[in-house]
């Protein structure tokens, strides 16, 4: 995963495993060819410009 400006910071700061956040970006797709087998493989990136921190698993939630 790829961030522009500051989001990188943000994820890096403020995601454990387990955290759900909603990314808008886009998807990159790029593709390269083995010269020896010639084999073709593709490679996806995700490019976020904007995230959105979800739910925390590993904070509890007020009861109502």
């Amino acid at each position: 995963i790829e961030c522009i400006s500051l989001v990188d910071n943000a994820i890096y700061k403020h995601c454990d495993k387990g955290r759900q956040v909603l990314c808008q970006g886009r998807l990159q797709v790029s593709k390269s060819i083995n010269e020896v087998t010639k084999q073709v493989k593709y490679h996806h990136t995700v490019v976020v410009s904007n995230t959105h921190f979800l739910h925390d698993p590993n904070v509890s939630s007020a009861s109502i």
